[in-house]
Parts: structure tokens; sequence; C-alpha cells
């Protein structure tokens, strides 16, 4: 009876209390990320060191190192902090080429979203007339029928002021006229001033 029950409770114990934590997910490890980056700068830096102090076999008489300057010391833990950080910076690089499959996918879809958006602007743009068309032509029975089109339709302030003239052609007139216009008066104002 006791082992049943002992069986029981170690197994509810188990299910219920000791359940592994809910797994989250993480882009980085964290701060460990940067101690591990600067314990692999100061490694290639001791590496450089070491291989330079140890490869020397210009030892004096009492086992000192007689022939180590401290200028290649320092040169030598210059280059090599300087390759390390060149390999750092090209792993980067190659690593950030690389995509998952899920963000290419996102990449293609935003560029699809992109190339149709474009595509509907470009057929927009094919449907405006081209300068060299002839616009209609104006007249009293034109008016008439532009006046009737609109009283049609709910116009705008901004609709009402573009239909004062029928076609491109009449609206290129009218607006040479007033900078004509603008740039006379601004002439005899000067002369005026004088």
């Amino acid at each position: 009876m006791n082992d049943w029950v002992e069986l029981r409770a170690d197994a509810i114990k188990i299910c219920i209390e000791m359940q592994r934590p809910t797994p989250w997910r993480a882009d980085t490890i964290g701060p460990w990320l940067d101690s591990l980056s600067f314990l692999t700068w100061l490694g290639s830096i001791t590496t450089a060191a070491l291989v330079y102090l140890f490869s020397n076999d210009g030892l004096g008489p009492d086992g000192n190192p007689s022939t180590i300057k401290g200028w290649a010391l320092l040169l030598t833990i210059f280059f090599s902090e300087h390759v390390f950080l060149f390999l750092r910076w090209s792993i980067r690089l190659a690593i950030s080429k690389l995509d998952s499959p899920g963000r290419q996918k996102e990449r293609r879809e935003r560029f699809l979203v992109r190339k149709q958006y474009f595509e509907e602007n470009l057929s927009d743009l094919r449907k405006i007339p081209k300068m060299t068309e002839v616009g209609g032509k104006v007249d009293r029975a034109s008016l008439g029928e532009d006046a009737r089109k609109a009283s049609l339709t709910t116009s705008t302030v901004e609709n009402r002021f573009w239909a004062h003239q029928s076609g491109w052609k009449e609206t290129v007139q009218v607006g040479k006229g007033l900078i004509e216009k603008a740039t006379v008066e601004n002439r005899t104002d000067g002369k005026k001033e004088l």
C-alpha cells in the first residue's frame, strides 16, 4: 500500500510540481554575448603575445629572453588584433547574408507587393493623356455639356477649380497669359520705383 501511494505521489510531483519551465525565444544570449566577445578579443591578443615570446630561441645564459623587443611585441599584438577584428567583421557580414527561410519568404512577399503596387501605378500613368494629344474644342455647347455633367455628380471646390478650362491646351494658354501678365506688372512696378 505504501509503494502504491508513494508511486502516485512521485508521479504527481513529477507531472505538476517539477515541470520544466516554458521556454522563451530569445534573439541573443544577452550580456553573455558581450562577455564572450571581450574574451575572444583578449584571447587573440594574449595568444599573439605568447607566440611571439616563446617562438624566440634567443635565450640568454641565465634563461631570460635576450632578443625580445618591446616594439616588436606591441606590433605583433597590434596586427593580431586587427586580424581578429577583420575576421569578426567578415563572419558577421557572411552571417547577415544568410537568411532563414521565413525571412526570405517575408522579403519575397514584400517585393511582390511593391511590384504589384508599382505596376498598378504604371497602368494609371498610361491612362494620362499625352501632351501631344489634341484637347477638345471649347464652345458654348461643350461648356454646357461640362456644366451638365458637373451637376450630375457632387462637385468639390477642387473639381470646380480644375473644370474652368476644358482641356490641357486651354490650361497652358491661361497659365502662359497669367505668367506674362505677372512679368509685365513686375517690369512696370520696377520702373516706377526707379
